[in-house]
């Protein structure tokens, strides 16, 4: 026995102490691991109502990059892989939820050379998501789809937004850097 500050602790009780901290410490510990393979994505920027340029004809050639000056500002991009997706997604994108680029180079480099093709329809189903930000706020979100044989943008003024050429968003998403923070406040 033990005494703390006038009252005295028993070994069984001092037992149970040890066992909750134990107990503690794994629970945060399991929590945390899931965390990492699984984190969590907090979206709390105000997002700029994203609008299509000009009115376009179902196979007209979108550039949806071609209004953001990529030498001003801070810009970032995070690319968001569901789980779901995982099955089906370019080999080309290494293992990973949630990846993130700064470097202005390759988003110019996107600009540059990633184009759509407008189908005039809808995929409701996409669950990834690509956000671009400017000075910390969202001007640019999406889905995307990834997958071996088909890659495209869900945007909510367009619609389906399919890749002019095979795998040009993997070629681009696979150089963004894998994020391993538990949690990623946007």
């Amino acid at each position: 026995m033990e005494e703390n500050k006038g009252r005295i602790i028993t070994k069984k009780e001092e037992g149970m102490k040890t066992r909750f901290t134990q107990g503690a410490v794994v629970i945060i510990t399991v929590v945390l691991l899931y965390l990492t393979f699984h984190p969590l994505v907090i979206n709390s920027k105000k997002e700029v109502d994203y609008k299509p340029h000009k009115l376009i004809s179902k196979g007209e050639i979108v550039n949806v990059l071609e209004n953001y000056d990529f030498d001003s500002g801070k810009w970032e991009m995070y690319l968001i892989i569901a789980e779901s997706d995982k099955v089906s997604i370019s080999k080309d994108i290494p293992n990973g939820n949630i990846f993130k680029t700064e470097d202005k180079n390759l988003l110019k480099e996107m600009k540059k050379n990633c184009r759509f093709i407008y189908e005039k329809s809808d995929i409701a189903t996409i669950e990834s998501e690509i956000f671009l930000l400017k000075n910390e706020n969202i001007v640019f979100r999406g889905g995307i789809v990834l997958d071996e044989n088909m890659q495209g943008l869900q945007l909510p003024n367009y619609g389906w937004l399919k890749v002019s050429s095979r795998k040009a968003l993997s070629k681009y998403c696979k150089r963004l850097n894998r994020v391993y923070s538990p949690i990623v406040i946007l």
